[in-house]
């Protein structure tokens, strides 16, 4: 039956203030604040004229939060927030300035300004903290040393509900257990631990009554109206910008490839121009190659030419040649001819000589021997004479 009862958001501004904001609400509200705080609280005292801040006068989504007084000196505003809201770093930190501004009345010395808490709790990542844990704290450090504080005066605790699943391990218990109870009052966890905890099991009573109320029903449901009109708003908004970004992006890429194209261009023009100029060359270049192959090839003519006559020159040279050693063989052998007639005549008159003388001496019968010493002749020459 338990979970088949309808329950209001606890996460609705409007609702979480009546939980935690109402005369009444401070047991739940200490409790609360002690676990996410981590400090004992002594007093608390609830400011129960909710702060509700507008952006203009006729914002219809103002911010109601919950202002609360701590152990009489430090001050505390509680904002649950269920809409994406642009610069909410910077946002949180302008209140928390106000909140610290508030704490002195004017005239008053600066030490008597008081310790000043923001707690933001959001069912939306906040812009910057993707990374971070479900719960984060946040104080004024040194730089080097990250352990100095400048001052214990400002302090802000950021509260992810989305990131709640994947941090459970890192979430002290009791705390654990209320952030349950604003995410699904009606867990399993909520239900169990209300034996344990008194002021849980007090706000989850208090939110079945809040539940059953009429009027906090139609304002609660006016409310989730709002909020979720608003987001559609805010989502069709960035979808809008997200779109105008790629549309400019497109833009931009198609400008800049516009513009790489005309330089594309440029260049092809500068290169052609660049190709038409080294045609221009290697046509004039071709045309200088070719008068010269002219010019080589009418020299080699003119050489095959002279190579012709010296060749013609040369066979008459070798042919006068062979015919100057036929006729100075043929001078030689008529040479030798001659010589050897010549010599022949020469030793035949000799030789008729010697006859001559051989016949005297037959006549004169001289000695045959004496004759063959005296003519050389033989003797039977001498004996046909």
């Amino acid at each position: 039956m338990e979970q088949n009862k309808r329950l209001l958001n606890p996460k609705l501004d409007v609702v979480f203030q009546a939980l935690f904001g109402e005369e009444g609400s401070e047991g739940i509200t200490k409790s609360f604040l002690e676990e996410i705080l981590e400090v004992k609280i002594l007093k608390i005292q609830l400011n129960i004229n909710p702060i509700l801040r507008r952006k203009k006068q006729d914002d219809k989504l103002g911010i109601l939060d919950v202002a609360v007084k701590i152990n009489e000196n430090q001050n505390c505003d509680i904002e649950m927030q269920m809409i994406k809201q642009e610069y909410i770093k910077e946002r949180i930190l302008f209140y928390w300035s106000k909140l610290y501004i508030r704490s002195i009345a004017k005239g008053q010395d600066y030490n008597k300004l008081e310790k000043s808490i923001i707690i933001l709790i959001t069912d939306k990542n906040v812009p910057g903290l993707e990374d971070m844990e479900c719960h984060t704290k946040w104080k004024i450090l040194e730089t080097k040393n990250k352990q100095k504080i400048l001052t214990d005066k400002l302090e802000i605790h950021i509260i992810q509900l989305d990131k709640l699943k994947e941090n459970i391990k890192n979430i002290n218990d009791n705390l654990l257990d209320w952030l349950m109870f604003l995410e699904n009052p009606k867990s399993e966890r909520v239900i169990k631990k209300m034996d344990e905890n008194k002021a849980l099991k007090e706000a989850k009573q208090k939110l079945d009554k809040l539940s059953e109320d009429g009027k906090m029903q139609q304002l609660a449901w006016w409310r989730e109206k709002a909020v979720y009109e608003e987001n559609t708003r805010k989502r069709e908004e960035e979808e809008v910008r997200k779109l105008k970004i790629q549309i400019d992006e497109g833009k931009k890429q198609l400008n800049e490839g516009q513009k790489k194209l005309d330089e594309g261009q440029r260049k092809l023009d500068e290169g052609q121009r660049k190709l038409d100029e080294g045609q221009r060359k290697l046509d004039e270049g071709q045309r200088k190659l070719d008068e010269d192959q002219r010019k080589l090839d009418e020299g080699q003519r003119k050489l095959d030419e002279d190579q012709k006559k010296l060749d013609e020159g040369q066979r008459k040279l070798d042919e006068g040649q062979m015919k100057l050693d036929e006729d100075r063989k043929q001078f030689v052998e008529d040479k030798k001819r001659l010589d050897e007639e010549k010599d022949k005549f020469f030793k035949q008159i000799e030789k008729n000589k010697q006859i001559e003388i051989a016949k005297k001496m037959k006549e004169k019968k001289m000695d045959i021997e004496q004759i063959k010493e005296i003519t050389g002749l033989t003797t039977q020459e001498i004996d046909i004479l």
